[in-house]
């Protein structure tokens, strides 16, 4: 099922915590929604507050232009987030095993099926790690 044009599958949840749910491939504006989202969630008092990306079936970028987009937001909001769980589907086992290895503590890759426990562990306070 891929997104209508002009919808954004970005939603704020309680305990700030910024909601991304993915059909597709992630879009260009799909990181203009992000922003939007995180700078509502700081308005409302939250100072940094957590990221969850849900793709049951990652598909990738949707082009070049998401790709860059992605890592203009990564370089732009790396210090704007607390936490980023990413509940990222259709990957090879090893690549979970891979990522507890090499991504930062404020990082975390969840199966689909822990989808519950991505958002909790999102939500949870906690120590910031700094440098995300």
């Amino acid at each position: 099922m891929t997104r209508a044009p002009g919808t954004t599958p970005v939603r704020a949840r309680p305990g700030g915590v910024v909601r991304l749910d993915l059909d597709g491939p992630v879009r260009a504006c799909d990181y203009d929604d992000l922003d939007e989202a995180v700078e509502r969630s700081r308005a409302a008092g939250v100072s940094r507050p957590a990221l969850v990306v849900s793709a049951p079936a990652f598909a990738g970028w949707d082009g070049p232009a998401a790709l860059l987009r992605h890592q203009l937001f990564v370089l732009e909001r790396h210090d704007a987030l607390r936490r980023v769980a990413l509940v990222l589907g259709g990957l090879p086992p090893a690549v979970h095993e891979l990522a507890e290895l090499l991504l930062p503590p404020a990082v975390r890759l969840f199966a689909p099926r822990d989808l519950d426990a991505a958002l909790c562990w999102a939500a949870a306070p906690g120590p910031v790690v700094e440098g995300l």
